[in-house]
């Protein structure tokens, strides 16, 4: 949700920007994908997070939204290795 007073900087602007950029190129670009993992939490990190617990918390939802999906697309891995 974007609130008008979390853009008080020109930095915080051009965050934001770019996130709106990247999230257009990556919605048609899925649809290329064999396999997305999103996970909708992740919208509450920034997009270039530094904070090493708020990185681990990244990879936490990453592995999780994989696992879940894991099972729904195995077989593509399994033709791709033999």
């Amino acid at each position: 949700q974007l609130d008008k007073k979390n853009l008080t900087s020109l930095r915080s602007v051009a965050i934001r920007a770019y996130d709106l950029m990247a999230a257009n190129h990556n919605r048609s670009q899925s649809i290329l994908c064999d396999w997305l993992i999103e996970s909708h939490h992740i919208t509450q990190y920034s997009t270039f997070e530094r904070n090493k617990q708020r990185m681990d918390e990244i990879f936490d939802l990453g592995y999780q939204a994989a696992s879940r999906t894991f099972k729904n697309h195995q077989d593509k891995f399994e033709k791709a290795i033999l």
